[in-house]
């Protein structure tokens, strides 16, 4: 354990060339060894001033240091090790847990995610399926953020089933802000909170990419709920995609939208499109019958129908009263304590500007409910989503060093060549196809206030210049610059000084 830590110290969470030092070496010990050896076969010059900093009495420190505040370690080597997250690419070689991740294998396992601010469409969406699948024993697994994930974990939350929240920051972190209270319900319901971080790690915009191939890795499948192609979330099903993890895509209400063309090409593709929880029930019954709930549990104090609702009538009882029609306002199933920590209520009741628009989207919808029925025979209008963008469309970011394994034969080990020059040359962003997205951002969004400013800089602006100006949500704007930086319309030189790439 202490020298898996040791190498975190060295190569930093989510580097591949973690693996190829062991791989090279034989083991981790013996990788720490030749390490404090001097000898530097198998790092970059960029590392070199880490192996400083490193040591094992700093392994030692960080174990202890777990132990007193309850937080489990559990490497690669590990029996509790999910076997899923250990078949993917660059698997963490250390998870930071708080809870249990035990039984992750006997169960079915699904990532749920989407946009940080899902409109109405979304919403219901989430407000059904998630409460569905969790009601189904499926084990929902996201990445805590504000909207669709958190969402999801509150249905598991609510059906007293477990789920698992990857953070993007150190385990001992609270980031999202106020979801202490969450994390403690998470895990008392028999889930996990999980990092690869090292504890005490602050949240950085490269990290939420790494942090998604774990959301991935960890499932048997992915659902992308209410996104389009500039959600974050198309990061998840893209290393779903490489993983080659089911792919799951919530049917978008305009299938001819210019921001949906990816989803739309997953589809055709093979991804199963879902209208309801019983789309993914379906796909799994035959394989995974016997790791799901066919029937509801009539002892527990809640129940979660399939609109929605949570009741505390049992199943036989339900069906003696009609239900209400259609779907419900996923605010209407939340504890006070969760509208609050999502950010549609204060503390003092009041709603918040978010919450006063789901309300008015509610009372809206519920006035529409009672004209008088539209002509059977007229085609419905399907609902739209808003043209805003939310996340940029991402690609998989390049590790800092080659992910490329060293060719070491297994008869005789051959050290790696290392490169001449101090830091490895960084290629050249791509901009070919990217002229469009820059031209047509809006500049009201987040992605659009970052890409003025940085047209007004001269000669860049630096990380905290940027958040001091745009005054956003610390987390969202990284995440953007992060996904601008994949995209290629920004570059990050030395001291995080930001430039718009012409």
């Amino acid at each position: 354990m202490r020298n898996y830590i040791y190498l975190l110290q060295v190569y930093g969470a989510g580097n591949p060339w973690i693996h190829n030092a062991i791989k090279f070496y034989g083991s981790a010990k013996n990788a720490v060894k030749k390490l404090m050896e001097g000898d530097r076969s198998v790092i970059s010059s960029k590392r070199i001033p880490a192996i400083a900093a490193a040591s094992l009495e700093n392994s030692d420190k960080i174990i202890n240091s777990c132990t007193e505040k309850g937080i489990k370690i559990i490497t690669i080597d590990d029996a509790d090790y999910p076997t899923l997250l250990k078949n993917i690419y660059n698997p963490p070689t250390v998870l930071f847990v708080q809870g249990d991740i035990s039984g992750l294998d006997k169960r079915l396992c699904l990532a749920a995610v989407g946009p940080r601010t899902p409109d109405r469409y979304a919403a219901k969406l989430a407000s059904v399926i998630c409460p569905g699948l969790a009601e189904y024993g499926i084990v929902l697994i996201s990445g805590l953020a504000r909207g669709i994930d958190q969402a999801a974990h509150i249905a598991a939350i609510r059906a007293h089933q477990p789920t698992v929240a990857v953070l993007a920051c150190g385990i001992d972190v609270e980031y999202p802000a106020n979801t202490a209270r969450l994390r403690h319900d998470i895990a008392a319901e028999g889930g996990a909170i999980i990092s690869e971080l090292l504890p005490g790690t602050s949240c950085r915009a490269g990290y939420f990419k790494y942090r998604n191939r774990i959301i991935s890795g960890l499932a048997n499948g992915t659902l992308v709920i209410g996104a389009n192609d500039t959600s974050g979330s198309m990061i998840t099903a893209r290393h779903a995609a490489e993983q080659d993890r089911d792919l799951f895509f919530t049917v978008p209400p305009d299938t001819l939208s210019e921001n949906v063309k990816s989803i739309i090409k997953y589809l055709r593709d093979g991804a199963v499109p879902v209208y309801d929880h019983y789309d993914i029930i379906s796909e799994y019954y035959d394989i995974y019958g016997d790791r799901l709930n066919t029937a509801t549990d009539e002892n527990s104090s809640e129940y979660t129908a399939h609109d929605g609702n949570v009741t505390s009538e049992s199943p036989d009882e339900q069906e003696e009263k009609p239900r209400s029609s259609g779907s419900v306002d996923y605010l209407d199933i939340m504890p006070k304590k969760y509208r609050i920590l999502l950010g549609y209520e204060n503390p003092d009741g009041t709603l918040t500007e978010q919450g006063r628009s789901f309300q008015k989207n509610k009372k809206a919808a519920a006035k529409a409910s009672e004209e008088p029925p539209a002509d059977p025979e007229a085609p419905e209008e399907p609902p739209t989503i808003p043209e805003t963008p939310e996340e940029p469309p991402v690609k998989p970011e390049m590790p800092e060093e080659p992910p490329t394994k060293p060719e070491v034969p297994k008869e005789s080990p051959v050290k790696p060549e290392v490169p001449e020059k101090a830091d490895a040359e960084i290629p050249a962003p791509v901009t070919d196809g990217l002229s469009s997205i820059q031209t047509d951002i809006d500049p009201e969004s987040l992605r659009g206030r970052i890409t003025l400013l940085l047209k007004e800089s001269d000669g860049g602006i630096s990380l905290d210049e940027i958040l001091k100006s745009i005054n956003d949500d610390f987390g969202d704007v990284t995440e953007t610059l992060a996904d601008m930086e994949i995209d290629g319309l920004i570059t990050c030189t030395a001291g995080n000084v930001y430039i718009l790439n012409e």
